[in-house]
């Protein structure tokens, strides 16, 4: 097995950061929104490599929160690569 890369910061730290991003942005024209990812996205040879999900694949969640305006200040939860890239589940951060 290949050795991978470990996060850069904790869960806490990111959620916190997310959090204060999306207040500080709520009313400008900046849009702050954290994604929840549950599996392993990585570039394109490299995941058909390791079986994971392609980044190319999950393009398609940005893709989507880009188009929508009403996702604002938001947490998009990404935890099934099949169902949850095609249909968005999203919760206002505060």
């Amino acid at each position: 097995m290949g050795m991978r890369a470990l996060p850069a910061m904790t869960q806490g730290a990111l959620f916190s950061m997310a959090t204060a991003a999306c207040r500080e942005n709520e009313y400008t024209n900046v849009r702050f929104n954290e994604v929840y990812l549950a599996f392993r996205v990585e570039v394109d040879d490299m995941a058909e490599r390791n079986g994971v999900v392609r980044a190319s694949d999950f393009a398609v969640v940005y893709e989507q929160m880009l188009a929508r305006k009403d996702i604002r200040s938001s947490r998009v939860r990404v935890a099934n690569p099949l169902e949850d890239m095609k249909n968005l589940k999203v919760e206002i951060k505060f």
